[in-house]
């Protein structure tokens, strides 16, 4: 597990250096030569293969290619942050209208119930009248917390 560790640890600080793009090459065969170096400096590295030289290879590189690599990290730290916005961002839905009412409303809308026709509704539905107290009750000993 150790060596898999050194070399994530590697293959991470060098493809931070050497951090070029596709798009940065004029074809194919010089992305790949590219692609090419880079695994053996990582390889070197992690095999323990002329380090001293592959260490010098990387500092040359960098202090050649520095203002390169300052804005290659800035590109790929955007497409980063690009894609965690897309990530975390919802999808747009877009609003249908709502539908109209079916049916004209209902009489207990419009206040022509009495009280007492009202209560044998509730009552012919289940409703009691200590429902409120029971749910009341369930709700205020379901909250405490016994140590």
């Amino acid at each position: 597990m150790g060596d898999l560790l050194k070399e994530m640890k590697i293959r991470q600080r060098v493809q931070g250096i050497f951090n070029r793009q596709e798009s940065d090459f004029p074809g194919l065969q010089d992305w790949n030569d590219y692609l090419e170096q880079r695994e053996d400096i990582i390889m070197n590295l992690a095999e323990g293969v002329d380090v001293v030289e592959t260490e010098n290879r990387i500092a040359e590189y960098q202090k050649e290619n520095y203002q390169e690599i300052l804005e290659n990290q800035a590109k790929q730290a955007e497409r980063l942050r690009a894609a965690a916005d897309a990530a975390f961002r919802p999808a747009a839905v877009p609003m249908a209208a709502q539908p109209g009412p079916m049916q004209p409303p209902s009489p207990l809308n419009q206040g022509s119930l009495s009280q007492d026709q009202l209560l044998s509704m509730a009552l012919a539905s289940g409703w009691t009248p200590n429902i409120p107290k029971l749910r009341l009750q369930q709700e205020a000993f379901s909250t405490i917390f016994a140590c």
